[in-house]
């Protein structure tokens, strides 16, 4: 087993994905996900979650279509 450790330095993306409060709207593109060695996921936005707490579950954000900012 080998670990790399490491952290990414820059990120090329089209300003068209990117919201004004920094969400990246992966959807919006032709996006391939990895996960682990061999699999591959397509992405399909399900909505905005609110952090989780102890106890409660995550509620929905809703979003304003033209700015990405939380309502």
């Amino acid at each position: 087993t080998i670990l790399i450790i490491g952290s990414l330095q820059s990120i090329e993306l089209n300003e068209n994905i990117l919201g004004n409060d920094g969400f990246i709207a992966l959807e919006k593109e032709n996006v391939l996900v990895s996960g682990g060695l061999d699999g591959y996921y397509s992405t399909e936005f399900i909505g905005r979650l609110g952090n989780a707490k102890p106890g409660n579950w995550p509620t929905t954000i809703e979003v304003n279509e033209l700015n990405s900012k939380p309502i």
